[in-house]
């Protein structure tokens, strides 16, 4: 590629997917978020945050993490500090498999150089492999 004069080589270009988080991912991030929010939740109970997570959103909420909230909210039994809630959440922990990864990486060998996409293409073996990274 030619930009102002320059000549530089591009590598493979990386495509960022990333699948919707499931209900009780959410509602684990949700209790996270309180347990170790610090300033923005000293001082207030967990349905109080919530609410104001639910009111005061600057983006769109996904139907999951809004569901998560409403079930959140509606369970009586709730930690009233964080504290609480720490203590909480070292009692049950939630795991992610890594078929269920957040995120996945891969590169694509159709965006690749042009100097080695023949080089690819003659290539029996997938040269550029998905890479699958969890995030728990």
């Amino acid at each position: 590629m030619t930009y102002r004069g320059g000549k530089f080589k591009l590598g493979p270009r990386v495509k960022f997917t990333v699948r919707e988080r499931t209900v009780e991912e959410w509602t684990d991030l949700l209790r996270r978020q309180y347990a170790h929010g610090g300033y923005f939740a000293a001082g207030k109970t967990y349905k109080r945050v919530l609410r104001n997570f639910r009111q005061k959103t600057r983006r769109v909420m996904s139907r999951n993490e809004h569901v998560a909230i409403e079930l959140e909210l509606r369970t009586d039994d709730q930690p009233r500090t964080q504290t609480q809630m720490l203590s909480r959440l070292a009692k049950s922990r939630v795991t992610c498999t890594p078929h269920e990864s957040q995120m996945e990486l891969r590169l694509s060998e159709s965006l690749a150089l042009p100097e080695i996409a023949s080089e690819i293409a003659s290539e029996s073996t997938n040269l550029l492999p998905s890479v699958t990274r969890s995030y728990a």
